[in-house]
């Protein structure tokens, strides 16, 4: 959700960082800033292409001022990831907002992007010794924050996805804990795509949404699994195909209905054994 909030300084006509630029350059700075796409984080998707449409300046100048702003540390540019790099600052840390900065960092799929924003804020990294330590208390700076597990769960994700031969038993072990929450059944779904895609799909929230709406719809895990193998046997080699392989596609609402008409009788019947 876009923030309604800018606050904005008449400093910027004059900051050093902007010296030498033209006044066509801070403008379109300042609506990188200030636009409606803009979150609490500063980070967000645009391509320059609807940038160029929002501003109606041609696509050239769009690319040119976007690679001059970049060169001043204003913003960092990773394909249509864009990250504001003093919005975050500006904005008031209550609860609300810093949780909706944590779940744009989980969301964002450009490391680039994360990496810089973790440079520029460090105080919001998670240690390693404590992961669940609420955002607010590792602000260090007063504010009172519900707790809020930032990390925690995403990370022992990651840690599964990246290591395969390692951690499928304990992946099942874990979800056999509770196997009627849809969102433990969508992040077994979720791994057993990128097993069988050789993909590497985050556990965000956005990914495992689309596919626990399929399940509370009434799919079950072993249609799910079906959809996913007759994809993939379908699609893996095919170099145009193969980037569909998401949960986007496979688990949108329309798609899925479609792919589960597709499927034999048989596709129904209980899964033996592990993935």
């Amino acid at each position: 959700m876009a923030s309604t909030y800018h606050p904005f300084y008449e400093t910027l006509w004059d900051d050093d960082k902007l010296e030498g630029a033209s006044f066509e350059t801070k403008a379109f700075f300042a609506y990188l800033f200030t636009n409606p796409r803009v979150r609490p984080s500063g980070i967000y998707r645009v391509s320059d292409a609807q940038l160029a449409v929002d501003t109606t300046l041609p696509l050239a100048r769009v690319r040119s001022y976007l690679t001059d702003l970049d060169a001043r540390r204003l913003i960092v540019r990773d394909g249509a990831w864009l990250f504001v790099r003093g919005y975050f600052k500006r904005q008031p840390k209550h609860d609300n907002l810093v949780k909706n900065v944590a779940n744009a960092l989980q969301e964002c799929a450009s490391e680039t992007v994360r990496t810089a924003f973790s440079e520029q804020y460090p105080f919001l990294r998670q240690p390693s010794s404590n992961r669940r330590r609420t955002v607010g208390q590792r602000l260090g700076d007063g504010y009172q924050s519900q707790s809020i597990a930032l990390q925690s769960n995403t990370e022992q994700c990651n840690e599964r996805l990246t290591n395969r031969s390692t951690t499928l038993p304990l992946e099942h072990q874990n979800l056999q804990e509770d196997p009627d929450d849809p969102g433990s059944a969508a992040l077994e779904l979720l791994v057993f795509l990128n097993r069988k895609a050789d993909k590497q799909y985050k556990p965000s929230k956005v990914n495992l949404g689309l596919i626990a709406d399929r399940l509370r719809e009434g799919a079950t895990v072993n249609q799910c699994r079906a959809v996913i193998a007759r994809k993939v046997a379908r699609w893996k080699g095919d170099p145009k195909m193969n980037e569909f392989l998401r949960p986007a596609t496979l688990f949108a609402e329309t798609n899925f209905a479609q792919y589960l008409g597709e499927l034999p009788a048989t596709a129904f019947a209980p899964a033996e054994g592990p993935p």
